[in-house]
């Protein structure tokens, strides 16, 4: 939601699939929010005009986040 309401976010589509079945992480919930804002703003300046997705599974007991997006790097 922060991400979407950036300046930068205008003409970018974002694209969510989180897994209905995450466990809780324990975890320092702020610094893992920055961590994902910092990479979706990055994401988002070097996709320009294009699509940033985030997606997060489960697999052997481990939690994976990805953040894709469409630039040419």
């Amino acid at each position: 939601a922060l991400a979407r309401h950036s300046e930068d976010a205008n003409g970018i589509e974002f694209r969510c699939t989180i897994s209905d079945s995450l466990p809780e992480v324990d975890c320092d919930s702020e610094q893992l929010k920055q961590v994902l804002l910092n990479l979706l703003l990055n994401a988002m300046h070097a996709t320009g005009r294009g699509a940033v997705s985030v997606r997060a599974t489960e697999s052997n007991g481990s939690i994976f986040i990805a953040v894709q997006d469409e630039g040419a790097g």
